[in-house]
């Protein structure tokens, strides 16, 4: 199965060679071999980029898969290892974190903050209904006021998730779980509050503060 990442590479990559192949038929009037072998370029970048696309798309379908790894050269384990180096890759990645022993600081727009783990009030967690995806959200309440919202498209957001839950007591371990199903359903959840307080008084405090993000 290709990801989200690589099919952005795959995309770019096969548009530039494309295009290359075409440039050299055009250009190489006088050449009778540069125009054929820019022609026949041409057409096995197309169909390595119809292949992909379509492997992205259709990832359970064999005779899809079949026609991608002929394209590609490759096989079922190479793409998993490679699927799995990307992996390893973002879950590693601080992003728009940075990491302290007691603290961390996030980088907005233009300007960055510097936050204590012991000044994280609440976490509310929830999932946005994409139609064709969900996108798991994170809401982070703070006693200064400084309060964001991430999601697991942010940059570092495994690295936050994991920091948190070995800096904050009492958060629910594997909250990501309860999110997740049943699909397409928001599950609201409450995973971390300093005063131990449920979901409904979370909420209610925030409305009278007006500090809902």
């Amino acid at each position: 199965m290709i990801n989200g990442k690589e099919i952005q590479k795959v995309i770019f990559a096969g548009g530039m060679l494309m295009f290359a192949s075409l440039t050299l038929f055009f250009i190489a009037e006088d050449s009778t071999f540069f125009r054929i072998f820019g022609l026949l370029s041409f057409g096995y970048f197309t169909c390595g980029l119809m292949a992909a696309l379509l492997y992205y798309y259709y990832p359970n379908s064999a005779p899809i898969k079949k026609f991608y790894f002929k394209i590609t050269g490759k096989n079922e384990f190479t793409q998993n290892q490679d699927l799995k180096k990307d992996f390893m890759e973002i879950y590693n990645d601080d992003g728009i974190f940075t990491f302290f022993e007691n603290s961390f600081s996030i980088k907005f727009e233009n300007s960055v903050d510097s936050i204590n783990w012991s000044e994280i009030n609440s976490m509310i967690a929830y999932k946005m209904d994409l139609y064709t995806t969900d996108l798991i959200c994170l809401e982070i309440y703070c006693s200064n006021n400084l309060n964001f919202k991430i999601n697991e498209e942010t940059p570092g957001w495994f690295r936050f998730i994991e920091n948190s839950k070995k800096m904050l007591p009492n958060i629910t371990e594997n909250w990501e779980s309860s999110i997740v199903l049943p699909a397409f359903a928001t599950n609201l959840t409450l995973i971390y509050d300093k005063e131990n307080r449920n979901l409904e008084e979370v909420t209610k405090g925030l409305n009278e503060k007006k500090g809902s993000l």
